[in-house]
């Protein structure tokens, strides 16, 4: 015995009231904020010199509100476009930002990434302590707990 039916029957079996199907309709879906960082990148090794915050913020349902790196005010251009110096410290820097609109809803980005001197494997380095710190280690873009930057986006909500 063979079934068929057609996307059209599926449709209109399944197009009944939300409240009758516990499915909401599409007009009372909440469209969240969306963040998108393009930099610094996540587990990125960065020589000595300026770090810059980049990317784009879309609003959902609500016009956005801020966007705060690190407990710092980042403007937003008025397309959603975003770009500013952060202040780095040498060795693993751990960046947690929100984007927050007018109703309060927030998307969130964590991430860690090295700032200064690298050094080659195997080269001599005086005075110092010698420790090898892997990308895995610091972002491993996994929700996993178990890289700095799951830690700064946990915070960060």
């Amino acid at each position: 015995m063979t079934y068929s039916f057609s996307i059209l029957t599926l449709l209109v079996a399944c197009s009944g009231d939300s409240e009758e199907t516990g499915i909401p309709a599409p007009e009372q879906i909440e469209q969240l904020p969306v963040l998108s960082i393009t930099s610094p990148k996540r587990a990125a090794f960065y020589p000595p010199g300026e770090v810059r915050i980049q990317g784009q913020a879309t609003a959902g349902d609500a016009a956005l509100d801020s966007l705060i790196a690190n407990g710092i005010d980042i403007n937003l251009e008025a397309n959603g476009e975003f770009a500013q110096v952060l202040p780095v410290n040498v060795g693993l820097n751990l960046l947690g930002t929100r984007l927050v609109d007018l109703a309060g809803r927030r998307a969130v980005d964590g991430r860690s990434f090295y700032w200064g001197e690298a050094y080659s494997p195997g080269e001599f380095v005086e005075e110092g302590l010698r420790m090898r710190l892997g990308p895995e280690l610091l972002d491993d873009d996994n929700p996993d707990l178990d890289d700095a930057a799951t830690l700064v986006e946990i915070a960060a909500v």
